[in-house]
């Protein structure tokens, strides 16, 4: 990828479409290169057809009068035949040679039948008016062989004579006719053959080039959808422990919900399990260390979680899904688990599960049990299992003090925020700035998740959102005027039904910050329909807000939402950036700036706390090409509060 081609802001919002478009684009110009060839093909064989057709109407008709001109010229050989005989038995008076001459006439009338059968309306009347000349005549012929004697003076013997005379012009202007439509049919023919060929001379090559079109595009579509396969095939596996990622775990645990409910299997439990102090592991040993234990715990669940489906979902966080467990069955599969992770000498693990009947609890809801038990394993001392019963739930429900504190910062619009720098590589140029949500200790929350976590409970997240989003709008006037000011917005709120892309114009603009300057981003990391979320980000861009898709490698949804709509910036999540010199890890790194090429989205890589991790980011090498646009974290800057009043001077010297 060249680095520092691109530029911020509204260059970054020009009219993309989804790779999905342009996968379907591909498919069409496909299809519409095979109908053209086999609309190609269908006129060069209409057009053979209607030559062959029309050369074999011709061919008979100048066969039709040719059989005619014979049939005439018969009944004139008759004819002559007739006379010749007849003339002998006037001269001799021998019986047999009036005998020939009737058989002659008979031969003559027969010809001239046929001449009636296959000749035209002229020739059928040539025909009449032949047999009323001569039919009296013949009559009289045939009397006299009758009669056995032969008169010479006889008038019928003598106009025989003039049958083969009266047929001889009509005969002669039949073949005539014959001759003169074979010389037509033969030189239609060979111009019929030449337009013929010529179609094909022509036809041929465009065919061939349409053929190499359509197989061309063919394979293009092929290659792209491997290359999806193998970002989908990435995007729901972890790339060190082969086992399924958050991503698959959330899509399954909704799946396995619904396939529960289905075959009325009675209970769904989840597990979620965490090395303890896994921290102490990659600070002694190193992170290859710390990747031996993952794989290696990996295995061990593998092999002792009989029957549930196993996961991957954060650094040392793992999940186990078991279909129709129960309390009891659930509860003995994760202490086999224990057991096992003892015997193999890793280091201790926590597991916190939770069960359900069907239609009792949300997918959602059993994994935040599980997650809440996981706490309470790790509040009693680590090395066990805890399940979510009904004092954990009591205690899980936020306290009426937390709910009064909440409300009273929402009214007091007390709120602290601090932006982090974002820098362009590889020239370490600030372009823009990300606001963060600090809670003042006055209110007693540990954090902004805490907050929004009760905020949730309450209702409240729209409200907490708008107080964030309006106090950073507030300090960012501190802030260079050219520099990218990047949003949060919490998942809750978009799905809030008093959410308004409108109502975050006016605020925008009431701070007098253009809407080109803001970018809103959205995490990965929900579990929500898409016909939700892409509505809300279409209205964002429409209004002339960037959006940006934050969190990218860890969540549950990532590559349905880069392809479901476009997005302006792609922010990849510090758990890839990390360890993207691992061959594994640099895969998923791979793929994802691959997609955003693909969609023409500005990459921002998150976390970037050493020059080390920097330079992984290369596309091969040191001196080579940054693999993203842009670098978020420590080694550009630490998070700062901006108050309204701070210079810009500070602003800077603090990035």
């Amino acid at each position: 990828m060249e680095t520092g081609q691109r530029t911020p802001g509204s260059a970054v919002r020009d009219s993309r479409r989804p790779s999905a478009d342009h996968g379907r684009a591909i498919v069409w110009a496909s299809r519409a290169c095979q109908a053209a060839m086999g609309l190609i093909i269908l006129a060069m064989g209409v057009l053979t057809l209607v030559t062959l057709s029309s050369s074999l109407t011709e061919l008979r008709r100048a066969q039709d009068l040719l059989e005619v001109a014979n049939a005439y010229d018969q009944a004139v050989h008759a004819g002559a035949a007739a006379a010749f005989h007849a003339g002998n038995a006037s001269r001799t008076g021998d019986l047999s040679e009036l005998e020939k001459m009737r058989t002659a006439i008979e031969r003559a009338f027969g010809h001239i039948e046929v001449v009636r059968r296959i000749g035209d309306e002229a020739d059928r009347s040539f025909v009449d008016e032949l047999v009323r000349s001569y039919a009296e005549d013949a009559a009289r012929a045939e009397a006299l062989v009758s009669g056995g004697s032969v008169p010479l003076s006889d008038a019928g013997l003598s106009r025989v004579a003039s049958i083969a005379a009266f047929i001889q012009p009509v005969a002669d202007e039949r073949r005539d006719a014959a001759s003169r439509h074979f010389a037509s049919f033969e030189r239609r023919l060979e111009r019929q053959s030449v337009i013929t060929l010529s179609s094909f001379a022509a036809g041929l090559p465009l065919v061939a080039g349409l053929f190499m079109t359509a197989r061309y595009l063919e394979r293009r579509d092929s290659a792209r959808s491997a290359r999806l396969a193998l970002m989908e095939t990435a995007a729901y596996t972890d790339s060190l422990t082969g086992l399924g990622n958050h991503r698959a775990f959330q899509e399954d645990l909704i799946a396995a919900a619904a396939t529960t409910r289905a075959t009325d299997e009675a209970f769904l439990s989840v597990a979620i399990i965490d090395i303890d102090d896994f921290k102490e592991v990659n600070d002694g040993g190193g992170h290859a260390l710390g990747d031996q234990v993952l794989r290696s715990l990996a295995g061990v669940i593998q092999r002792t979680a009989a029957g549930a489906r196993c996961y991957r979902v954060g650094g040392d966080e793992f999940a186990l899904i078991v279909p129709g467990a129960d309390h009891s069955a659930a509860g003995a599969t994760v202490q086999a688990l224990l057991s096992a992770v003892r015997r193999e000498s890793l280091p201790k693990i926590s597991i916190g599960f939770a069960s359900c009947r069907v239609g009792e609890c949300s997918p959602q809801a059993l994994r935040d049990e599980a997650d809440t038990a996981l706490y309470e394993a790790k509040h009693r001392g680590k090395d066990q299992a805890q399940f979510f019963d009904e004092r954990l739930a009591a205690r899980r429900n936020a306290t009426s003090a937390k709910m009064a504190e909440l409300r009273r910062m929402i009214h007091e619009r007390h709120i602290l925020t601090a932006f982090q720098p974002i820098a362009l590589v590889p020239s370490r140029r600030i372009f823009g700035y990300e606001a963060l949500l600090r809670t003042p200790e006055e209110y007693g929350f540990s954090g902004p998740e805490e907050a929004f976590e009760v905020a949730v409970q309450m209702g409240l997240s729209r409200d907490l959102d708008r107080l964030c989003i309006a106090q950073a709008l507030s300090d960012a006037k501190a802030l260079p005027e050219d520099a990218q000011l990047f949003l949060n917005l919490h998942p809750s709120t978009l799905f809030h039904a008093g959410f308004s892309a409108v109502d975050l114009w006016c605020m925008v603009k009431a701070a007098s910050i253009e809407p080109s300057r803001v970018t809103f981003e959205v995490t990965e990391q929900m579990a929500a329909p898409f016909e939700i979320i892409v509505p809300h980000i279409t209205r964002l861009r429409a209004l002339g807000f960037a959006v940006a898709l934050d969190d990218v490698g860890v969540g549950n949804s990532g590559l349905q939402m880069l392809r479901a709509t476009p997005w302006d910036y792609i922010k990849i999540d510090r758990s890839v950036t990390v360890e993207s010199r691992q061959e594994a890890s640099r895969a998923v790194l791979l793929a994802i700036t691959a997609f955003a090429r693909a969609t023409g989205a500005f990459v921002i890589a998150e976390g970037i706390d050493s020059e080390e991790i920097a330079e992984s980011l290369r596309s091969a090498g040191p001196g080579t090409d940054y693999l993203v646009h842009a670098i978020q974290g420590y080694l550009i800057g630490k998070p700062k509060e901006c108050r309204a009043g701070t210079s810009r001077r500070q602003v800077l010297r603090a990035a």
